[in-house]
């Protein structure tokens, strides 16, 4: 991942049993250059997306 220079979004369940979403976000930091992140607070593993949270994904994709 350090090599990959593309604008990348990462979202992470800050409640996710299985990734919990800081510790995602810390190592995602380190390990992708162009790297944008969002924490979804007070969410688990598997959740719907805001509509704010889904337009947020939407202009990033579009720049």
């Amino acid at each position: 991942m350090k090599k990959c220079t593309a604008p990348t979004l990462v979202l992470a369940a800050e409640r996710d049993c299985l990734f919990p979403g800081n510790g995602v976000i810390e190592r995602a930091k380190k390990i992708i250059p162009n790297c944008e992140t969002y924490l979804l607070k007070g969410r688990g593993h598997m959740n719907f997306l805001t509509d704010e949270e889904k337009e947020m994904i939407v202009d990033f994709l579009l720049g």
